[in-house]
């Protein structure tokens, strides 16, 4: 066809289909001449940035007709509307993506905009593809009565869909031959699109779709084998999923059944039920999805419920094969981030929300030669031999719990001893890991498994025989006599398992095997206890502790050598049918290697190998339980928190609130000795060390201290509220409006005339003659025999709070709903869900939080997971947020007369995943940004609020993140960057806009040391900053807990040395270590949110890391220490206070509270672990902060050291402990921070080495 004028056809594919691109322009050469000339774009790498954006805009400019698949918003969609902008050409979209994507489409006289205009913005922005299907039924009926006009071009558009949907080299042939003659003005032939059944079984070893499940089983199935389910796409992902399917049944079918079933990636229930199931029962014993998104409804998800009931009827273990459609193998491997970020969410996270476990990446892209016909490379999906060896074999060890009897299972209970030593044997969050253990114990037993004769106090005899993590007072010969004894010949064979760069690496560090750390005699220690079939031993240490100087290395050190041995043993030579992790947390989820989707090169991987991996955890803490499941394959069952109660007043604060009382009522009664009371109030409360405060102030603390939740001991997995403490907890979690259902405490105050509001800002004030605060009070134990009397019956709580009938409905619904909340606590099946994944059965998913700030987590015994991360921030989460910001900065203009230049906020996944997203709100309110969803929730856009409408200038904002932030919320930390461009960008006055400001000086500085004028605008504006790729947190942890520093400087710099790396699009985790101390320069205030009851924020080590870290960081660069502020949301209403005052109340409600020591104390052993940590934390406090009052050290001293009663209790409970507290007293003195007295000092050394004694006996 000399002389014909190709058709240019720009294509923008997300699926890897180049290969038939390039083979389908052959043929059409061959058989027609060059009418067209293709050039092919991928999505990823647009949003990679690998593509030149003028010769992509250039290339669809120039274009006769362009074809685009693209999925949401971004990059790729700005750029092509960018070159789309004034063009009128042919743009046909091939999917359905978003309404924004789909009304690109103009096909002659045809665009389906107006089908989208009335999109509501409750819509989820994807458009769904049953109502796709719809139009599509409609208009092909339509354009074949009228094949002319706009219809005519409607039809044609539902024809491309329809080639690339079910796709294929000989459907993309003929998609680009239709579009070339309709569009193209070319005289060629086509044929219409090869349509295969939505949803059927493939086997591609066998190249035959069966349509009959029946005549499948006849064919290719064994009855007496296992059945393994798989699930794949047909359709335009059939090429890119079915090498992974392929890959995966040459490794199972030679033990196993397979059922290989591929559906549209729509609706996937049909298919499982078709499939899956025989006569109503399920035929599978697991199965494994390649496919994205939630199982049901693509990105859209379905209806979750229907989806849940399909799979909790199935009950089977349900595999993510994780399949890596839009990264090369290549990249993958060498990144120590893992999936991208599309991959994360679309890949792993939703498909968590149905409960699918073991996010393995089974196949990726590569790479073939660079192709002229396509301007491009050739890509294929190809499977990662290694990683489907991992999926299968640990498919084969879930099958293998479904099958084998419990009394022939051995099953491997793995506790903690961090950091190592006598006194933290068994350390875990709020779980009292050794009353667990007996319950565990007998329930197997129960459950007829070996679990040996007898029973064991386990702390005794872990402690007796010596069986410790590098004991401080335990001899080595002990413990080697009692340990297991791997010899290093062993341990060597398992050794040369590892790659040869990881052992090379191993060896650097720690030296040959078999080391120093748990050694003896050429051999290595396993300290643990067999009891039949069941092995109860303790995770290695880290080694830092036995090596402080390890504290100033990074935190991504190779597991020594003991640590190797003990999984490998238990894999290898004791052969465990599964591993349980009993408590949060652990440490081998955090060993070196990528973010997600792990390599044979990362550590993780490597220790589980094929080891079904359970783990009980805390449902306070989904961050770090995502990095659990995700790096070391953990199938999570969650359990409850601690009892709840109110921390009320105890010993001389009750006195004073006693005096306080008698001088409200003397002011009405009696002015004049109402004046002789003050004073007596004022020096009592000096004596309590609350200074500077009039009566009213005093009150209002003594009102917050009262009413302060605080968690009651320690939690004992299977155990439920019942009595009181289901009382307390109900009324706790009514005390709160949750949109339409009110506050049981505000409804009752309305009842009585109060402002229940205002009563919570002035509880000092008079009401009746009575203050608002003793009124709440009274409130509050109302509120509870309501509730006590509710739970027999609704009915009968209305009767008794005798409330108008204008309140009746609200508190009708408010009982209601606590009932609903009392009958989840119920449903708890923590030990049931245990045993039901020892069976290898499916664990049923749900959303982990604080209990009773989002009770939709209970009931426990389920399988954690993350609140969606494309709904961060929440609009109540953004407003709550922009009045942290409000208020925070109203705090330092009212001490400051001016605005600061710059905040720093700490940014933790652990927070977000609570509160929906506070402190994101709080940097959007900071930089006068807000967050406006028109016409998607999942797609949240930013609009800039005017500097009339804000009334202060723009706050410049540095944001340092964990690393459970970055892996979790990775499209939250894009909108951030967004943020901060689009606030860099403006044109305003640097008294009016402080990143501006400080984004033009940086820019100055950079420009002199870089030439890519497009990488130093990145960084001017950056301010994320976080741990390296693959890290968590800092080393700062290590030195408070090893003692290895010598002055507060040291904390500083080990702070920025972990937290200096940048965050920005496409830039993950570089470091950068003069920005971030040029961007810290300018802080001048640091805030964080506490979100959670069961923290204070001395109850956590990771509050002074972070929030204590920086804010040294802060001072050691400036010279000036910043305003230190802590936001409290636990609340009715949001508290900014000094840090200070944070880590105060947070001693004087627990750690010096006879209440909150009483519940410590129950715990044998672990009480005592507990009480020394807090200890320690105030030291961390004390080292970044120098917020920690010396009355604080002379307290704690006093009520658990020279108080002989209490100084025996802690003795019995844990000796070791106290100990260590003993220690941390005298450090603290020996610091600085303490100015004990002599004779504080005197009895301290007295009473510590004579303890010492005892435990050197």
């Amino acid at each position: 066809m000399d002389g014909v004028v190709p058709t240019k056809i720009t294509v923008l594919a997300t699926i890897a289909v180049s290969s038939s691109f390039a083979e389908a322009v052959k043929e059409i050469r061959e058989e027609y001449g060059e009418i067209i000339e293709l050039k092919l774009y991928y999505v990823h790498e647009i949003i990679e940035e690998l593509v030149d954006e003028r010769t992509f805009k250039e290339d669809i400019r120039t274009s006769d007709i362009v074809l685009l698949d693209i999925r949401s918003r971004g990059r790729p969609l700005d750029l092509a509307r960018e070159a789309l902008a004034d063009q009128e050409k042919t743009v046909i979209t091939l999917v359905g993506g978003t309404a924004e994507v789909m009304a690109l489409t103009r096909m002659g006289s045809f665009s389906p905009a107006k089908m989208f205009e009335k999109q509501k913005p409750s819509a989820k922005g994807y458009v769904d593809w049953r109502k796709i299907r719809r139009i599509q039924s409609m208009i092909e009926k339509m354009g074949t009565a009228l094949p002319f006009g706009s219809l005519k071009h409607a039809r044609n558009w539902i024809r491309v869909m329809n080639y690339w949907k079910h796709s294929g080299k000989r459907n993309i042939k003929n998609l680009l031959l239709f579009v070339a003659s309709e569009y193209g003005g070319q005289n060629v032939k086509f044929e219409p699109p090869v349509e295969l059944p939505l949803e059927g079984i493939y086997h591609p070893k066998l190249d035959r779709y069966y349509t009959s499940l029946d005549d499948y089983l006849k064919e290719n199935c064994d009855p007496q084998r296992p059945s393994v389910g798989i699930l794949f796409y047909g359709g335009m992902h059939f090429e890119s999923s079915v090498v992974g399917v392929s890959a995966l049944i040459d490794k199972l079918e030679k033990r196993v059944n397979v059922i290989p079933v591929y559906s549209d990636g729509v609706d996937n229930l049909k298919a499982i039920r078709k499939f899956f199931f025989k006569n109503g029962k399920p035929i599978v014993d697991a199965a494994v999805s390649f496919v994205w998104f939630r199982i049901n409804g693509g990105p859209l998800g379905g209806e979750p419920q229907e989806t849940l009931n399909l799979l909790r009827e199935l009950n089977i273990p349900f595999f993510d094969a994780a399949p890596m459609y839009m990264r090369e193998i290549e990249k993958w491997k060498k990144s120590t981030q893992g999936f991208s970020p599309v991959e994360l969410i679309a890949a792993v996270t939703l498909p968590e929300l149905d409960g699918l476990i073991e996010p393995v990446p089974s196949l990726g892209l590569r790479n073939l030669d660079y192709s002229d016909v396509l301007g491009a490379d050739v890509k294929l999906t190809a499977a990662i031999e290694d990683r489907i060896e991992r999926i299968a074999g640990r498919i084969l060890n879930w099958l293998n719990l479904r099958r084998k009897k419990n009394s022939e299972k051995r099953v491997a209970i793995v506790i903690y001893n961090y950091p190592p030593g006598e006194g933290n044997v068994g350390n875990a969050a709020y779980l009292d890991v050794f009353a667990s253990l007996d319950k565990i114990i007998e329930r197997l037993r129960k459950e007829n498994y070996n679990v040996g004769d007898g029973k064991f106090n386990f702390s005794e005899f872990f402690l007796n025989q010596g069986l410790v993590n590098s004991g401080k007072w335990s001899p080595r010969s002990l413990t080697s006599h009692n340990a297991i004894i791997v010899p290093v010949e062993k341990y060597e064979e398992w050794f040369s398992e590892l790659s040869e760069e990881l052992r090379k690496e191993v060896v650097e560090e720690w030296g040959e095997p078999p080391g120093s750390i748990m050694s003896y005699d050429n051999s290595l220690l396993i300290p643990g206890l067999e009891l039949g079939n069941v092995f109860v031993g303790l995770q290695p240490t880290r080694g830092v502790h036995e090596n402080p100087a390890k504290a100033y290395h990074d935190k991504n050190m190779p597991p020594h050598h003991q640590y190797i041995a003990f999984y490998k043993w238990l894999e290898k030579e004791w052969g465990a049918d599964a591993v349980i992790h009993l408590g949060t947390h652990g440490t081998i989820e955090f060993m070196k290697g990528k973010e997600a989707g792990m390599s044979s090169e990362c550590y993780p991987d490597f220790l589980m190998g094929n080891m079904p991996h359970l783990y009980v955890y805390h449902i306070t803490n989904p961050s770090e339980a995502m990095i659990a499941k995700r790096r070391s394959y953990a199938t999570l069952i969650n359990h409850m928190s601690p009892p709840y109660t109110q921390s009320g007043l105890y010993e001389e604060f009750t006195e004073l609130e006693e005096l306080i009382n008698e001088y409200y009522e003397a002011k009405l009664q009696d002015p004049v000795r109402a004046k002789r009371i003050q004073p007596k109030i004022v020096e009592k409360a000096k004596q309590l060390n609350i200074d500077s405060m009039s009566v009213e102030e005093i009150y209002d603390e003594l009102f917050a201290l009262k009413r302060s939740i605080i968690p009651s001991g320690l939690h004992i997995f299977g155990e439920k509220y019942m009595g009181d403490d289901l009382i307390e907890f109900l009324s706790f979690v009514l005390r709160y409006d949750r949109g339409e259902i009110k506050s049981l405490n505000r409804i009752l105050s309305q009842s009585m005339g109060v402002d229940y509001d205002y009563a919570l800002s002035h509880p000092n004030e008079n009401h009746n003659g009575k203050s608002l605060g003793q009124i709440l009070t009274e409130i509050e134990d109302r509120a509870k025999e309501i509730i006590r009397l509710s739970l027999d019956s609704v009915e009968m709580g209305l009767k008794v709070a005798g409330i108008e009938k204008n309140l009746a409905t609200d508190l009708r619904r408010t009982l209601s709903y606590g009932l609903e909340i009392a009958s989840h606590l119920e449903e708890s099946s923590e030990m049931d869900s245990l045993i039901q994944a020892l069976n290898g059965n499916y664990v049923f998913p749900n959303l982990g939080g604080d209990p009773i700030r989002t009770p939709e987590v209970l009931p426990t015994g389920s399988n954690t997971y993350q609140f969606d991360p494309r709904l961060i921030p929440s609009d109540v989460a953004y407003e709550r947020g922009v009045e942290i910001a409000e208020k925070t900065l109203k705090q330092y203009y009212d001490k400051n007369g001016r605005y600061p230049e710059s905040v720093a906020v700490v940014l933790w996944g652990f927070e977000t995943v609570k509160t929906r997203g506070e402190t994101v709100g709080q940097i959007l309110g900071y930089l006068g940004v807000r967050i406006v969803r028109e016409k998607s929730i999942w797609f949240p856009k930013l609009k800039l609020i005017p500097l009339k409408e804000l009334g202060r200038p723009r706050i410049d904002v540095v944001v340092n993140i964990c690393g459970f932030f970055r892996d979790m919320f990775p499209d939250t930390m894009k909108l951030l960057n967004e943020a901060f461009n689009m606030v860099a960008s403006l044109d305003e006055k640097e008294n009016k806009n402080y990143v501006k400001k400080h984004s033009e000086e940086l820019y100055r500085e950079l420009v002199r040391e870089f030439s890519d004028e497009k990488m130093v605008k990145k960084l001017s504006n950056a301010r994320i900053f976080g741990p390296r790729s693959g890290e968590y947190g800092t080393r700062l942890t290590r030195l408070i807990e090893t003692s290895n520093w010598e002055s507060e400087s040291q904390v500083a710099e080990a702070y920025i040395a972990s937290m200096n790396n940048v965050y920005a699009e496409n830039i993950h985790g570089e470091q950068a270590d003069k920005i971030y101390r040029k961007i810290l320069s300018n802080v001048e205030l640091v805030s964080q949110v506490r979100d959670t009851h069961e923290y204070e924020v001395t109850d956590l080590d990771h509050y002074y890391e972070f929030f204590g870290g920086l804010s040294k960081a802060v001072e050691d660069i400036r010279g000036k220490k910043p305003e230190m502020l802590i936001s409290d949301t636990t609340k009715e209403q949001i508290k900014t206070e000094t840090v200070d005052r944070a880590i105060q109340r947070g001693v004087r409600t627990r750690l010096l509270n006879p209440k909150w020591i009483n519940g410590m104390l129950k715990h044998q052993y672990h009480g005592g672990q507990k009480i020394a940590d807090r200890v320690e934390y105030l030291l961390g406090f004390a080292a970044t902060t120098n917020k920690v009052e010396s009355w604080i050290w002379s307290k704690v001293a006093e009520d658990y050291v020279f108080n002989e009663e209490m100084r025996k209790r802690m003795q019995e409970n844990n000796k070791w402990a106290l100990h260590e507290m003993m220690g941390r007293l005298l450090e603290a003195n020996q610091r600085g921070y303490w100015q004990a007295t002599q004779e504080e000092l005197d009895k301290l050394r007295q009473l510590y080495l004579e303890l010492e004694g005892e435990l050197e006996e």
